[in-house]
């Protein structure tokens, strides 16, 4: 099988060249795909690769993703399913399904839906509200619902939850929890207000008003 002559859109093989520009004329509206980041070494021993590495996939850009997350991403962010109505849309519904199936075959269907999804590895296992990202999630269920990020590690709805979000987005909680259990805190500015009493104010801004709170005691207190 010849690269140059297959179309990643469809997962369709030409005959020739001149088979496949009729393809990208008639069905692409004469689109073609950028050249693949992949070698024709490589493309010739896809059949031989394994069910993980063929999950990890774009089948479209042939492109090895480490995180399963960023990967459902960038597949629906770039290879939207072919709409005759809509001449920007190539990918082929067959090839996607394909990906899909692989995907269940190598997670579970309850874990590739989530993947596909995309949405698991920011909802709290705890309220259910959704964030922006794994970060901005963890943080929240550290701060929110536990004492510290240790008694957070030892609840079982965390230890299940982490579990998928090690699984599809690897290398972010270990990272997270660490930072959270070295006791890391986000800076802090000190205001004095008494020679032996240190206040602890979290931004600028409140240290301003703060300042302005004891100005407009003192002033009272002249009076």
């Amino acid at each position: 099988m010849s690269l140059t002559l297959y179309c990643r859109e469809c997962g369709w093989m030409a005959s020739d060249s001149i088979q496949l520009e009729e393809h990208w004329k008639f069905i692409h509206h004469g689109f073609r795909q950028p050249p693949p980041n992949i070698t024709q070494k490589d493309f010739d021993n896809i059949s031989n690769w394994g069910l993980h590495k063929q999950a990890h996939t774009c089948p479209v850009c042939l492109d090895h993703h480490t995180q399963m997350v960023g990967l459902a991403h960038h597949i629906s962010s770039n290879h939207p399913v072919r709409d005759y109505f809509r001449p920007m849309t190539h990918t082929s519904q067959i090839l996607l399904d394909h990906w899909v199936q692989i995907v269940h075959a190598c997670f579970g269907k309850k874990i590739a839906e989530n993947i596909i999804k995309g949405i698991k590895h920011r909802k709290c296992p705890e309220c259910r509200n959704f964030f922006k990202s794994t970060e901005d999630c963890a943080t929240h269920i550290f701060k929110e619902h536990f004492k510290n990020c240790q008694q957070a590690m030892n609840s079982e709805t965390y230890i299940n939850w982490s579990r998928y979000v090690n699984l599809v987005n690897p290398g972010v909680l270990p990272a997270m929890e660490k930072h959270h259990m070295d006791g890391k805190k986000s800076p802090r500015f000190v205001l004095h207000r008494q020679p032996d009493i240190e206040v602890l104010i979290d931004s600028p801004v409140m240290a301003q008003q703060q300042m302005a709170q004891d100005l407009q005691e003192e002033l009272f207190a002249q009076i």
